[in-house]
């Protein structure tokens, strides 16, 4: 059942204001730092982020990967572009629980991208946020990064707290029903009250435990190379399509186009981005290891879309772990896709 965590952050907060620094203060601080650093390994954090104000919300071609430009302001005059897309995950709530998926002029905003892309050299610069919070409350600050099994950040210099009211849920707004939250990319809302120790403790009121990316197992192809025949099978039907081939690393690809359309979706070539969209829920782009489901992280697959004769090639897995159909398989010279038992 999806839970609304913003009240309970305000609530929490006015506690927090009244009786967290108490609490706080009665953790000893580190008074020699000399040999007391965190062992944890400091690392550069996959997310970058940019913070600031709304000015204006720019027109967009509404391509398969932006949705939405706006352009935002930071304290100290510096100014960005977020490239929204239908893949941004929305981690703010309402007050009356439904996530905030759209922003207006005036509201303060932080954006997280991957700070392992290349940023155009232009300005303002242009950066695809994969997660975006809006309006956060006064008293509260966020976080977005992995933890040990302690709680500190990978820098190290932060140490989250749990405590008997603090919400750990999943993307969709439901209690996390996993194990352990040690190692995840988790983004904590959380006081910006903290500690003078190394690291630094601070009380999450909120924690969404983001989902993870899809590590798939290379294709076993046995001591015998794969030998396709051209033929495609879709829910049992032979199509018309491109022939599959495999790649020079044992990998079969085939025509994502024929192969989609034959399962319902509908598919959609921006020649702009050189990319494709599906039922605007699944997207990629030629030469990157990069495919979206909705709402979920990126999945790689090992082996990115590629172009041949105009047409747009995927590995076939990308059937079974990004459309998530329950077959796709090569058997006997045939490429197999279908919704059939799921094939062991």
């Amino acid at each position: 059942m999806k839970k609304s965590f913003m009240q309970t952050l305000v609530m929490l907060l006015a506690i927090t204001l009244t009786f967290g620094t108490v609490a706080l203060a009665d953790i000893p601080p580190i008074e020699d730092l000399e040999g007391m650093m965190p062992t944890v390994p400091v690392l550069v954090p996959y997310y970058g982020s940019f913070a600031g104000t709304v000015k204006e919300i720019l027109p967009s071609n509404r391509s398969a990967n932006a949705v939405q430009h706006v352009k935002v302001e930071n304290e100290n005059g510096a100014e960005a572009v977020f490239l929204l897309s239908a893949n941004t995950y929305w981690a703010s709530q309402g007050a009356d629980g439904s996530f905030i998926t759209s922003v207006e002029v005036g509201d303060e905003v932080i954006g997280y991208y991957d700070s392992s892309l290349a940023i155009p050299a232009i300005y303002p610069p242009q950066y695809g946020i994969e997660i975006m919070v809006v309006n956060l409350p006064d008293g509260m600050a966020v976080m977005v990064d992995r933890f040990n099994s302690e709680l500190v950040s990978t820098d190290g210099t932060t140490k989250i707290m749990i405590g008997e009211h603090t919400q750990v849920l999943n993307q969709e707004g439901e209690l996390f029903a996993g194990d352990s939250i040690a190692g995840r990319m988790l983004v904590v809302f959380h006081s910006n009250v903290m500690t003078s120790s190394m690291p630094g403790q601070t009380m999450a009121w909120a924690i969404i435990v983001m989902y993870e990316k899809i590590v798939p197992l290379p294709i076993e192809i046995g001591n015998d190379p794969i030998i396709l025949n051209g033929e495609i099978v879709v829910e049992g039907v032979l199509i018309d399509a491109p022939a599959p081939f495999v790649n020079d690393n044992g990998v079969v690809m085939v025509p994502l186009r024929a192969i989609a359309e034959a399962l319902g979706y509908d598919v959609e070539w921006d020649d702009a981005t050189r990319s494709v969209m599906l039922n605007n829920t699944i997207s990629l782009s030629i030469g990157k290891d990069y495919y979206t489901y909705a709402r979920m992280a990126p999945i790689e697959l090992g082996t990115a879309p590629e172009l041949v004769n105009d047409r747009t090639f995927v590995p076939l897995n990308f059937f079974s772990e990004v459309a998530r159909v329950n077959n796709a398989y090569a058997f006997e010279g045939q490429v197999v896709v279908d919704n059939g038992e799921k094939m062991q």
